[in-house]
């Protein structure tokens, strides 16, 4: 089981998940699993087009946002869940901090928020 799955979900709008594909090929995590949640036919050809070791989960035209989220999640493998939107970009590096980040976390840790002008908080449920 990988530690991080980063999940991309979206429409490919204006063919930005292409770059983001690329960004993530780029640096990629030997912990780490690529699951895209592909809204509408474009995003799907796309995501199907990229990386072989990439899981596609194909959505119809008109998913929304938090559906496509859902699908991802439930395809999903690892221990923690990354959500990039398919339209945003995502920093050099970013996962594997996550990544990093998540590997020093006990077991009452039940999320990490990040976002990219800060660093990973730490959140548990209580």
């Amino acid at each position: 089981m990988p530690q991080l799955s980063v999940i991309v979900y979206g429409p490919n709008a204006q063919g930005h998940l292409t770059e983001l594909l690329d960004s993530l090929e780029a640096h990629p995590l030997s912990d780490a699993e690529v699951v895209v949640a592909a809204v509408g036919d474009w995003a799907r050809e796309t995501a199907e087009a990229h990386a072989p070791d990439t899981v596609v989960v194909p959505l119809p035209d008109g998913t929304t946002d938090a559906a496509a989220r859902a699908a991802g999640a439930a395809r999903a493998t690892g221990r923690w869940l990354h959500f990039v939107h398919a339209k945003d970009g995502l920093p050099a590096g970013a996962p594997r901090l996550i990544a990093e980040r998540a590997t020093e976390l006990d077991d009452s840790v039940d999320a990490v928020s990040y976002t990219p002008l800060t660093p990973p908080t730490i959140c548990s449920v209580v």
